[in-house]
């Protein structure tokens, strides 16, 4: 070959890259679609796992939709919305104790107590969606469907194993967290935007503008408020760019808080509205 190229080594080397390179320009859209191919397999499989009903489970689903039934229609929901959240938990807890012991059914200790709560936060609180609000690590909740979960937790979105009976189930949810505010959602108004009693941020869509059945979205606000000073201790800013927007916002200046979803405008507005001086009257 060096011969047939009249002995120029650096013609050598560029044939050879020039080789490596079209073998490499072959070869890598078939290892893509090998890649693609595992990936669509590795999916498929894991969504034919979460298509196997667990026959226990299902009992315990059930059992709870049955006791959950009897519930409504001993308690009196009016009297129990006058009462504070710990007495009205008390005494749902205890008639769904007393409905659990008449179905005899065989239940763990560790069955009956998540039953008990699972069936309480249907009654008082948001069904499925209350171990997720409680959680603080959660920052976004999305339920594309009655079957399909995601949380948003540091940046990262993740698969849960929070469902929903059926459609109707997830649109009765639904309708409790709007109808707390005053607001209603329905096939005549099937767009919603809400807040629940932390402020947290709520949309809620259903059919007919939902093709795919009922969907919501909860953006979560954490308990304790980031201050000014945290941003600086965090290095998302210098004490410096703190005091020159301390001095737009004290001078009355038009400033505009801009960016991508989760980058932070809600946290530097509430910041920025912190140096507003007490005796100024706010228009939102």
């Amino acid at each position: 070959l060096v011969a047939g190229l009249g002995g120029d080594a650096a013609a050598v080397a560029r044939h050879f890259v020039a080789v490596s390179t079209s073998a490499a320009k072959v070869a890598a859209p078939d290892s893509a679609a090998a890649r693609a191919d595992a990936k669509r397999a590795s999916l498929g499989s894991k969504a034919a796992e979460r298509k196997q009903v667990n026959p226990q489970r299902e009992q315990l689903g059930n059992l709870k939709i049955r006791i959950h039934s009897e519930l409504i229609d001993r308690v009196d929901l009016a009297a129990l919305g006058k009462l504070g959240p710990e007495q009205a938990s008390e005494q749902i807890q205890a008639a769904i104790s007393q409905l659990l012991d008449a179905e005899g059914a065989p239940l763990s200790r560790e069955d009956r107590k998540r039953l008990e709560a699972e069936i309480t936060s249907e009654v008082l609180g948001y069904g499925p969606l209350d171990v997720l609000l409680k959680d603080d690590t959660i920052a976004d909740i999305l339920v594309n469907s009655a079957s399909q979960t995601y949380v948003e937790r540091r940046g990262k979105l993740e698969l849960t194993n929070v469902t929903f009976r059926d459609d109707d189930h997830l649109i009765q949810i639904i309708d409790r967290i709007v109808s707390k505010i005053g607001r209603r959602i329905d096939t005549a108004s099937p767009l919603c935007d809400a807040r629940l009693p932390d402020g947290s941020r709520v949309n809620a869509v259903i059919p007919p503008i939902a093709l795919d059945g009922p969907s919501l979205s909860i953006r979560k606000f954490g308990k304790d408020p980031l201050q000014i000073e945290d941003l600086i201790n965090f290095g998302s800013m210098s004490a410096e760019m703190a005091q020159f927007l301390e001095a737009a916002v004290r001078s009355r200046l038009n400033v505009i808080v801009s960016g991508g979803t989760g980058s932070g405008k809600t946290t530097l507005l509430n910041c920025c509205s912190s140096f507003i001086p007490h005796n100024e009257r706010v228009v939102t």
